[in-house]
């Protein structure tokens, strides 16, 4: 967005842990039931919002801990 002109910024409306859906399991290739995260994304342009986004990571990959710094990196200052 920025290397088009827009200034762009992200915000995490929601993280929970939750069972993973069907889907969500089958594309990470987790065992049935296993819990993911799930974090609501909104990305705006311009202060405007032009994209939502449901993002799935499996806990083994991110602990609690773990999450809470990504919320709060260097990371999330450039979006694209």
């Amino acid at each position: 967005m920025e290397s088009s002109g827009y200034k762009a910024r992200m915000e995490i409306l929601e993280i929970r842990m939750e069972p993973a859906e069907k889907e969500v399991e089958e594309a990470l290739k987790l065992a049935p039931g296993e819990q993911v995260w799930s974090a609501l994304k909104v990305f705006y342009a311009d202060e405007h919002p032009c994209v939502i986004s449901y993002d799935y990571v499996s806990t083994e990959i991110f602990s609690e801990e773990a999450l809470e710094k990504l919320k709060y990196s260097q990371i999330r200052k450039r979006i694209f």
